[in-house]
């Protein structure tokens, strides 16, 4: 289970946490994960998404309390919901458009509120990714005032693609005739990424930028970020994955670090979970 705040375009919590698989369920409309419970319902052409979450850090022990809703228009246009969900890898957006989410979270005392334009979607598998035929790909998902704006680009098999979506739901694919990236930004701790992406669409160009590097990994980066389309401008996030830099043996004891494994975790985790609060506040989390 992976919770990710930001804030003013910088973490402002996270947590990554690895369950018993024992302890989670999953059908359809309904995942438990540990005491944590999401249900969705579909009502006519409509989507409600209810959550609550319920764990604790490693560590500490500080209860993570939090409240999830989202609702919105369930998606139509490119195929029925489920169409796709047996291929070797699929990718199933289910409301965007114009649903609206909220977000009520307290550890500690730490606590926000966040409410504003909301996404739900759900992608898996049947097989490795490295076995799909995939190398890397781009993936960001913006919202603009009229619509919302999904682009995807692919190395190795996949094609690059631009979902639009308007506010009741209806979507539309339009292909990506040309991509074009630049103002390169030396990464900390992941490869060099450009600031500026442009697609060339029927659409339009469509021209991301990526503001601030929020996640920054050797085979993961996410940006906070911002795309135009025309006289049209918002927010959103860009994802970079780099599906050849998967599971090297180097990185397993970074990866270790970051997960909350419960009473296995590494004694680092604390640096990385919970409310930012600065290394060293996090690492009295642990202690007091």
């Amino acid at each position: 289970m992976a919770i990710s705040v930001y804030r003013a375009g910088r973490s402002d919590f996270y947590l990554l946490k690895e369950l018993d698989p024992e302890d989670c369920v999953w059908t359809d409309h309904r995942w438990q994960l540990g005491d944590s419970v999401f249900l969705r319902r579909d009502e006519g052409d409509r989507v409600l998404v209810e959550g609550q979450i319920r764990t604790r850090l490693a560590g500490s022990g500080t209860e993570v309390i939090g409240e999830l809703r989202v609702e919105g228009p369930l998606r139509r246009g490119i195929g029925e919901p489920g169409a796709l969900r047996n291929a070797a890898h699929s990718w199933e957006p289910i409301t965007l458009g114009a649903a609206r989410g909220s977000l009520e979270l307290t550890c500690g005392d730490y606590h926000r509120v966040v409410q504003g334009r909301a996404y739900h979607d759900r992608n898996g598998g049947r097989a490795p990714l490295h076995e799909a035929g995939l190398r890397s790909w781009r993936w960001g998902r913006f919202a603009l005032p009229d619509r919302e704006i999904v682009f995807t680009t692919v190395q190795g098999e996949g094609e690059d693609l631009v979902l639009e979506v308007d506010a009741q739901g209806r979507a539309t694919r339009h292909p990506v005739h040309a991509v074009r990236e630049r103002a390169w930004t030396k990464g900390w701790f992941g490869p060099a990424w450009p600031r500026i992406i442009e697609l060339d669409t029927p659409l339009g160009t469509l021209e991301v930028e990526q503001r601030g590097m929020v996640d920054d990994a050797p085979f993961y980066q996410r940006a906070v970020a911002r795309a135009r389309l025309g006289r049209h401008t918002g927010p959103g996030i860009a994802e970079r994955v780099m599906v050849d830099r998967l599971d090297l043996g180097w990185m397993r004891p970074f990866v270790r670090m970051r997960v909350d494994r419960g009473a296995d975790s590494s004694m680092w985790q604390p640096l990385f979970g919970g409310p930012r609060r600065g290394w060293s506040g996090r690492r009295t989390q642990e202690t007091t």
